[in-house]
């Protein structure tokens, strides 16, 4: 029982209409209890129930999350626990494990409650020395996570992590084949495997992450009297979720996968039988594919080859961000800043040429990028 409870008190309301949970945990040698707090909790009912998970893991012997005695290695295998639990990535669960075996050395002796700003940055300056800086950038990403997971949880006040900056990580330009390459690579891939060819397809057309083309399913796709829309599935989180719209173009392309589906799944990129497309055997294809034609091409390419075609057609790119579903628009300009580039120039020249009377308004042919990033269905 916590002492709230003893004197048949409510969880504290705080000011801005969230509970805060209060539970003391009896110790076994007898000594003072420890208090242990956490707020955010939508209602009383919730601040209850968390008091009461707390108190019974006390009393099964379960170590409870405090800042004195908690190691940042034994808080890195928590957090690598709780993501295998909710069912994450096998790539996100071994890039912890990666980072968890770069920063024990280093910081895995640490408590929380003594770890401070200066040994994050020494750990990043020798991350630096060993690893790529890309790398090093993940591995502390990863450390954040973890220390930020540990203050929704009610054991730190605040994330020493974040106040260490992150290793600058400078992204190449990333150089798209031509639109003769890219249908050529697609017209391939459909001749080994129809499934194959409409996926790249539709990737092309519409931005999505491979992940979130191989989930789309049939109920996803809605007419409209404007035209086609589609529900996105977020792959990465529930703000990626998105409705895009498409043309009648791409909707025949996919409808034969329908015709030609003899079991039916609910699900769109399946072979004949039903079967889900493999996102390994999709990526194998591609490069396989691309090797013959001496190019180096990868699905998420495809991605950046719709966006590139939005910024030639003169889309903004806060229309482009909301369509392929980044969590923020820095982080379209942050990938895509070279192209708008080119792109503003191309506006300007096409914007002057309008004002000396050399085309006339209306007649532009950026336009028409979009819906013709590949002539030919495959």
């Amino acid at each position: 029982m916590t002492k709230a409870a003893q004197k048949g008190k409510t969880p504290v309301r705080m000011r801005s209409g969230k509970y805060v949970g209060d539970v003391y945990i009896p110790q076994p040698n007898g000594s003072k209890p420890q208090r242990k707090t956490k707020g955010g909790f939508n209602t009383a009912a919730e601040a209850r129930a968390w008091e009461r998970q707390i108190l019974d893991e006390a009393a099964k012997g379960v170590d409870v999350l405090t800042a004195e005695k908690m190691t940042v290695s034994q808080l890195f295998e928590r957090y690598i626990q709780l993501k295998t639990e909710t069912g994450k990535a096998p790539g996100t669960i071994k890039t912890l494990y990666n980072a968890l075996h770069r920063i024990e050395p280093y910081l895995g002796h640490y408590t929380l409650a003594k770890l401070t700003a200066p040994p994050i940055d020494d750990l990043r300056k020798l991350l630096l020395k060993e690893v790529a800086p890309s790398t090093a950038h993940l591995y502390l990403v990863c450390l954040r996570g973890a220390l930020n997971w540990a203050v929704k949880q009610g054991v730190l006040s605040v994330s020493v992590a974040n106040r260490s900056d992150l290793p600058s990580v400078k992204k190449k330009a990333i150089d798209l084949p031509e639109h003769s390459v890219m249908r050529e690579i697609i017209a391939q891939l459909s001749d080994r495997k129809l499934h194959h060819g409409v996926l790249a397809y539709t990737l092309a057309h519409t931005g999505m992450r491979r992940g979130e083309a191989l989930r789309c399913r049939w109920e996803d796709f809605h007419q409209t009297p404007e035209g086609w829309t589609l529900r996105v599935r977020g792959s990465k989180s529930d703000s990626s979720s998105r409705t895009i719209t498409i043309d009648d173009e791409l909707m025949a392309v996919i409808n034969q996968l329908r015709d030609r589906q003899l079991v039916g799944s609910g699900l769109v990129f399946v072979d004949r039988e039903g079967v889900p497309v493999d996102a390994k055997t999709f990526q194998v294809a591609v490069q396989q594919v691309s090797q013959r034609l001496g190019i180096r091409v990868w699905p998420h390419l495809f991605r950046h080859y719709h966006v590139s075609s939005c910024i030639e057609a003169g889309m903004s790119m806060h229309d482009i961000s909301l369509r392929v579903g980044h969590a923020n628009l820095g982080i379209t300009f942050n990938i895509y800043a070279h192209r708008r580039v080119n792109a503003d120039r191309d506006t300007s020249a096409r914007a002057s040429a309008i004002m000396r009377g050399e085309v006339a308004r209306g007649n532009t042919e950026s336009g028409a990028v979009v819906t013709s990033l590949v002539t030919s269905a495959p």
